[in-house]
């Protein structure tokens, strides 16, 4: 047949049913593996970090035909959580629902989904202890490659079989991400599936193999994804300043996209914090008054913990590597074109909400002193807390900018100065952005702590010139007329965006509303949105 004729019987099959068809013959073989179909099944590879899949992919990669199309990688790391296996074989139940079986998920009105258990048969016990088995003997596996230093001498090997097989000699993009697992057939998200002392371990030895690797095969990449779409996930930056002592990142240079979850934490100190941050499955119900009456009440030492806590906060913000570690890093990627920053923070109990204000402050406030980006055009902040000068600094260190997003951003304002002085700068006509979008901004004073509605000079709040529907008419159409206090824009609940330069240079306005009323329905969706981009809180 002629080539035109199998790329198109090509174009509507899957992976699996290329791969049987190149069988056929040589003929179609060659045919099948030069259409651009096949070519987009092989651009993109996802690895489990461990030895002997790294290797697989690596062997798969010196065969010919095949390499020269790889140009994005995304490393995996796999959490294997025992303890629902184990609670299967001990209480003869099984979760029924699979997809969240701690029940860590919420509704939108921030209650937390009921574990239901059902019966488990001798059959599913059985199989139970077969896969706890298994996972045992993985675990085991992982932690002797682990210690020898195995797995990342694999991934430094699959660098250099990229670097000199595939057809552009490195990766255009490099993704971290993380999953979990309790049993054998389901993958979950880190923000249902462990605890959050595990998800960070995992995650602290993915970045650091990963690098470690990078560094050894001296690999061009120009885009790097650090867990920034992985729910409760993130790597603390003190990291990057451990690992700047071990490596020495020159091929940095080359980064033009960066992507990262930073993660700022306090471990908890309190016994009904270690019992909070524990696995769901690692109690039974009927251990937990025995488990009360060992250890005594809850708040029994509640001074001496208060102590503790304060003693590990100061500790915490005067440790120069836990602020400087990601800046002192960030100073190596000069040609940088993109940097999304994603302050992720959890607080453990509420004695530590000073220390986290202060901590994301310092944290974002330090890059914008010490960071100058010039080559930067494609900046989002999430999650951040900001002083007025600091955000203003990192827009002025930015000249080239052009596109600016921020959610869940809290802007102090100070000195008489307001998101008013920052939205006249972005306006302006010395800075040069075409494309701003806003979601969910706060402006902090001394004396409140307000939610700001954006909308374009001319008109109504909660209306924006990019979409054409008037904010009114949104809120009839949902029936929720009575919630005026708070409008949403056209755009979505909490959002603004300006697509083009004269919508920008037209200006933008913005009106302080007190903070959502706990129990609206602005309330709860901004609390389901949170859980949904950073997990659990508290």
């Amino acid at each position: 047949m002629p080539a035109e004729i199998v790329e198109l019987i090509a174009g509507h099959l899957g992976l699996s049913d290329l791969r049987s068809l190149r069988f056929a013959c040589r003929d179609v073989n060659a045919k099948v593996t030069a259409s651009s179909r096949f070519e987009g099944f092989c651009v993109h590879k996802n690895v489990e970090l461990r030895k002997s899949n790294v290797e697989e992919l690596g062997a798969r990669l010196c065969e010919p035909g095949v390499q020269k199309y790889l140009e994005h990688l995304t490393i995996t790391g796999v959490l294997i959580v025992t303890k629902g296996l184990e609670r299967i074989i001990r209480e003869k139940t099984k979760p029924a629902n699979l997809e969240d079986p701690c029940g860590m998920r919420r509704d939108m009105i921030g209650n937390r989904s009921n574990p239901q258990r059902v019966a488990a048969s001798q059959s599913e016990v059985i199989d139970a202890e077969s896969q706890l088995s298994d996972f045992k003997r993985q675990i085991h596996t992982v932690d002797i490659e682990r210690t020898a230093g195995h797995d990342s001498s694999a991934l430094a090997d699959l660098f250099q079989i990229i670097k000199t097989h595939c057809k552009a000699a490195g990766l255009k993009s490099l993704t971290l991400d993380l999953v979990v697992r309790r049993e054998q057939t389901t993958f979950l998200s880190p923000a249902v599936g462990a605890p959050f002392r595990q998800v960070w371990e995992t995650a602290q030895h993915v970045l650091s193999v990963s690098l470690q690797a990078w560094h050894r095969s001296a690999i061009r990449i120009e885009r790097l994804d650090v867990f920034s779409e992985t729910e409760a996930c993130g790597v603390q930056a003190c990291t990057f300043a451990a690992l700047q002592n071990q490596i020495d990142f020159k091929n940095l240079y080359g980064l033009r996209a960066l992507s990262l979850s930073i993660s700022n934490r306090m471990l908890p100190l309190s016994a009904s914090e270690q019992i909070r941050d524990a696995d769901t499955d690692e109690e039974r119900p009927d251990e937990r008054p025995s488990i009360m009456r060992e250890n005594g009440h809850p708040y029994a030492n509640a001074q001496q913990t208060h102590v503790a806590l304060r003693e590990e906060r100061m500790r915490l913000l005067n440790d120069p590597d836990n602020i400087t570690g990601l800046a002192d890093w960030l100073r190596r990627t000069t040609s940088l074109e993109e940097l999304f920053i994603r302050n992720y923070w959890v607080l453990n109990s509420f004695d530590t909400s000073a220390p986290a204000l202060a901590g994301r402050k310092a944290l974002v406030g330090y890059l914008a002193e010490s960071v100058p980006l010039p080559n930067l055009r494609n900046l989002i902040l999430r999650s951040a807390d900001i002083e007025i000068g600091a955000l203003l600094t990192l827009l002025r260190n930015s000249p080239r900018l052009k596109s600016l997003a921020m959610r869940e951003v809290t802007l102090t304002a100070s000195n008489g100065q307001s998101w008013r002085t920052v939205f006249a700068h972005i306006t302006s006509h010395g800075a040069e952005l075409t494309h701003v979008y806003f979601d969910n901004l706060f402006e902090e004073t001394e004396q409140q702590h307000s939610y700001v509605t954006c909308f374009t000079p001319g008109t109504e709040p909660g209306y924006s010139i990019s979409s054409g529907e008037d904010g009114s008419a949104r809120l009839r159409r949902l029936g929720l007329v009575q919630w005026d206090f708070c409008r949403p824009s056209a755009n979505g609940w909490n959002a603004f965006e300006l697509h083009r330069r004269e919508d920008v240079l037209r200006g933008i306005e913005y009106q302080l509303n007190p903070q959502y009323i706990v129990g609206s329905v602005q309330n709860s969706m901004w609390m389901e949105q949170r859980r949904r981009n950073h997990g659990p809180l508290g």
